[in-house]
């Protein structure tokens, strides 16, 4: 291209005014950015060069025609540019050759400011030195030879999980579809009604739950390493008339970290602290568990004999309205003139067995690396494991007796030293013998989004490709926004809550 070149003694002021086809650049007017810069005329926009494809068949007339491919665009861009001397000059040409660097940049025009081009600057020729006036042209190499709506239209489904498009744009669109799941789900699927063309993500097979017969549930998982948390002081149903006014302290140990008496409360016989919890629903909704294990790891040994203590470990029933020990163990240390100690195993109002040990920190039964202790109840029949051996009994009158509350209790005796060692450390309740539902992992989880996104052929988790949840049989190439009407049907699993989901489109032009 030749430049017109003007004598810098004949330059004027130029008043600042947006020609018509003025290029905005990457987001910048070029002219507000450069004093002395304007546009004199832009080409390249108009018609599009096609390729054609086409076989000729033996001696028969004409050509067989297979396809039409559009050639990408260059847009050529002439322009003025003035300055008051040779150093401004130079100083303008350096700022839009930086303006220019930028590679598939969205390029709109002052005629035309709804729609966009995405093109890279590939020629702008030097300009001779000792001059301060100059026109010529900018070169723009579009790949991509369309232009683009500036907004970016969006629809949602109807009631009837129809998306109704009114597609203005002259050359098919690939839109991107989001889907923000309000429930898990098994699967996301659209097709365009106009094609048949398919998109799936999951697994359409996927069931929400199923049901389950006679299985565990853990109820209840406790550590007390960071204090009693839910559980309720000082209202625990025990054995033994005993008083709770008592309040806990964080106590770490070689066993672990739990919670002790911290100030013990006061009383003539043994007071301490109580901490009760109900036991939750199962998964049918049903409070109470007839057969069950509670499992538990605690600390009880003695640093000297005249330490005197109790822990209780009981789960309670209901028995005609009130509240009652329905099993437990009891750990007590009640002689002041050894190290022995009982661990009482009971069913009921009955002691089945007395254990009697040393409780040192050696000691199998609570010391410092014993193995967690266990009740467990299935109809009348009752199992103790403790200190690494099993106990079994029976009690046909409380076989229908349900567990609701697991209480515990850590004590003194009277005004005598209390044992350093009474630990909580964690306990877990399990109800056995489940017969309901239970919910299975579903490829999507609530909250998740999951985007088509049809211009790519790729599919993204909260933005994050995954191809891997893609129908093999995704028809990308097809699924497209023609011009007129489109209808987009969704799906989703049966037992899911729709899913909010939104078409992203823009339109496309020739």
């Amino acid at each position: 291209m030749l430049y017109e070149f003007r004598d810098t003694t004949e330059y004027t002021e130029f008043p600042f005014s947006l020609p018509a086809q003025a290029m905005q650049f990457n987001g910048k007017w070029i002219e507000a950015e450069i004093p002395g810069y304007r546009t004199l005329y832009v080409s390249g926009r108009e018609i599009i060069s096609a390729e054609i494809t086409d076989t000729v068949v033996g001696a028969a007339d004409g050509s067989l025609y297979e396809r039409r491919r559009y050639e990408p665009r260059t847009i050529l861009v002439g322009y003025q540019l003035i300055a008051k001397s040779n150093e401004e000059f130079c100083e303008a040409f350096n700022h839009l050759n930086g303006i220019l660097n930028a590679e598939q940049a969205h390029i709109s025009f002052n005629d035309e400011l709804d729609k966009y081009y995405i093109g890279t600057k590939t020629k702008l020729e030097d300009i001779p030195s000792g001059v301060n006036s100059v026109t010529g042209e900018i070169e723009i190499y579009c790949s991509d030879p369309f232009k683009y709506s500036v907004t970016e239209f969006t629809a949602k489904p109807n009631d009837s999980g129809i998306i109704k498009i009114h597609y203005e744009g002259t050359y098919p669109s690939y839109p991107a579809v989001d889907a923000v799941m309000t429930s898990d789900n098994g699967y996301v699927s659209y097709i365009n009604e106009k094609n048949g063309a398919t998109l799936l993500a999951g697994n359409q097979s996927e069931v929400d739950g199923e049901d389950v017969d006679n299985v565990s549930e853990l109820l209840i998982n406790k550590g007390f390493y960071n204090g009693p948390g839910i559980w309720i002081l000082n209202q625990a149903t025990l054995y033994g008339n005993m008083v709770q006014n008592g309040t806990l302290r964080i106590q770490e140990t070689a066993k672990g970290t739990g919670v002790t008496g911290d100030n013990w409360g006061s009383g003539s016989s043994w007071h301490g602290i109580g901490l009760h919890r109900a036991v939750p629903a199962d998964s049918t909704g049903h409070i109470g568990a007839q057969n069950f294990c509670l499992e538990w790891k605690n600390y009880f040994g003695s640093l000297s004999a005249k330490e005197l203590g109790m822990a209780q470990f009981v789960v309670s029933y209901l028995d005609t309205g009130e509240k009652r020990p329905l099993a437990g163990i009891v750990f007590v240390k009640n002689t002041r003139a050894s190290l022995n100690a009982i661990a009482e195993l009971r069913v009921g109002n009955q002691i089945m067995k007395s254990i009697r040990y040393k409780c040192n920190s050696a000691s199998k039964i609570s010391g410092s690396k014993t193995a967690n202790s266990k009740v467990e109840k299935n109809g009348g029949d009752f199992r103790f494991t403790i200190g690494g051996k099993i106990y079994e009994y029976s009690n046909d009158d409380l076989a229908d007796a349900e567990g609701i509350e697991v209480d515990l209790f850590v004590a003194k005796y009277a005004s005598r030293t209390a044992m350093v060692r009474n630990t909580l450390i964690g306990l877990k309740f399990y109800k056995y013998g489940v017969n309901g539902w239970t919910d299975l992992k579903n490829q999507f989880a609530e909250g998740q989004k999951v985007t088509f996104d049809c211009s790519s052929g790729e599919i993204l988790i909260d933005d994050e490709s995954t191809p891997e949840i893609g129908a093999l049989g995704n028809d990308w190439e097809n699924f497209k926004l023609n011009p007129g009407i489109n209808n987009i049907a969704c799906y989703y699993s049966d037992f899911a809550q729709e899913p909010d989901i939104t078409l992203r489109y823009r339109e496309v032009y020739l």
